[in-house]
């Protein structure tokens, strides 16, 4: 997911969010959904604004990822076609199928964390499953939006 968050994927962005606090660190997750509001994700922005209420999020932070995430949304609003990632670099490595394999093996580990806390009594099954549910979704979001950007990358060939 890391990766996928670096090259501006959003649902990764969130989905290392909620793995910040699967792994107990509720302040981190703050982090990725600014940058992910600032990428434009209502999602990410829903949670930096409950992330005010609760007083993890400044104000300047608050401000700033609401400013970026207008800023975002108009510039897509403007441009009605984007361009997909070139899913190969100079060398020829596929970094689609690195971000895949990364995607994976993050939900590997994280679906392990979680089953841990859940065992250990840390996690309630409900906060397990709608935890699991999250980052399952968010998973999927990645595999398919990489999948997408390859599809446009060799059509354009």
């Amino acid at each position: 997911y890391e990766k996928a968050a670096i090259l501006g994927n959003c649902d990764a962005r969130r989905c290392l969010g909620q793995m910040e606090i699967a792994c107990g660190n509720p302040e981190r997750r703050y982090k990725h959904y600014l940058l992910g509001a600032m990428a434009g994700a209502d999602e990410c922005l829903d949670q930096v604004k409950k992330g005010y209420k609760d007083k993890y999020v400044s104000k300047s932070d608050f401000a700033d990822a609401l400013r970026g995430h207008q800023e975002t949304t108009n510039e897509m609003k403007r441009e009605k076609t984007q361009l997909p990632i070139n899913p190969v670099n100079p060398d020829g490595i596929c970094q689609a199928e690195d971000i895949r394999q990364g995607a994976l093996d993050s939900y590997q580990v994280m679906v392990a964390g979680l089953k841990r806390k859940l065992e250990s009594g840390e996690m309630s099954q409900e906060e397990y499953d709608d935890t699991l549910r999250g980052l399952t979704i968010a998973h999927e979001r990645v595999l398919a939006e990489t999948t997408e950007n390859i599809t446009q990358w060799m059509q354009n060939l």
